[in-house]
């Protein structure tokens, strides 16, 4: 092959190595950029989850303790006597079976808002995690085609 010739296939080995590179590094950025993106809006309805059931956790609250007044109300029409808030004797067993039901209940709705956050941000680093797996491939692709490009020139010239 003539000298001129031989070069140009080598400076285009070389190019297409180099470009080839500059192509995975743009797919690397454009991985992590996605992954950031994704983590940011599985952050997000995590959070939008875990509002929604504090919300749900206050009305449960009003709704428990509209509940425990009209138990003391009804225990007071009765005749029970009621002392310092509380019902007292055979109504006393009751009120305190209904009020450890709805702190139960309230705690449970509190487990779930902690799992609906710790589920997200588990969610989140995963997608991130996953990102960066994806970039270091592209990036490794990109290195591969660069010593492709210069080992192909090279052997133009062996």
């Amino acid at each position: 092959m003539a000298a001129p010739l031989v070069a140009a296939v080598a400076g285009g080995k070389l190019l297409g190595g180099f470009l080839g590179k500059k192509a995975k590094d743009e797919e690397a950025k454009a991985r992590r950029a996605m992954a950031r993106y994704n983590a940011q809006i599985i952050r997000q309805n995590a959070k939008t989850e875990a509002e929604g059931i504090a919300a749900e956790s206050n009305r449960l609250v009003k709704s428990q303790r509209e509940f425990l007044a009209q138990q003391r109300m009804s225990s007071g029409s009765r005749g029970g006597l009621v002392e310092g808030g509380l019902p007292t004797a055979g109504d006393l067993g009751s009120y305190i079976e209904v009020a450890k039901e709805a702190q139960l209940d309230l705690l449970e709705k509190i487990r779930h808002r902690d799992i609906a956050i710790i589920s997200g941000e588990n969610a989140a680093n995963k997608a991130i995690y996953e990102g960066e797996l994806a970039a270091q491939v592209a990036k490794a692709e990109g290195k591969a085609s660069m010593m492709s490009g210069i080992t192909g020139a090279v052997s133009m010239f062996i």
